[in-house]
């Protein structure tokens, strides 16, 4: 059985599964959204997105800010090609290597 690689984000580069975040990770993106739960939160607006990549950005670079993740370009999270270090998401379907 083939283990399931979650829910890929493409960004800056660099792979991240958003299913991996630690239970203070989604804390942090939930207080971020309003405090609303995990499980209620809409990954089409716009503000739970900048929530998850700024959470999973901040890994790799604790000075990231919010204007930065602002910054990454709509057409990249649809379409899926990154644009000038923008991010891309992918289901774990659609991921190739």
């Amino acid at each position: 059985m083939s283990e399931d690689p979650g829910f890929l984000l493409h960004i800056e580069g660099r792979e991240y599964d958003a299913t991996d975040l630690t239970l203070d990770e989604v804390e942090e993106i939930e207080d971020a959204c309003g405090d609303i739960s995990l499980e209620n939160l809409d990954i089409g607006r716009a503000k739970v997105l900048k929530a998850i990549v700024f959470t999973l950005l901040k890994r790799d670079d604790p000075d990231v800010t919010m204007e930065r993740v602002g910054q990454i370009r709509l057409r990249a999270l649809l379409r899926g090609e990154p644009d000038d270090g923008a991010a891309v998401v992918a289901s774990g379907s659609e991921h190739t290597g």
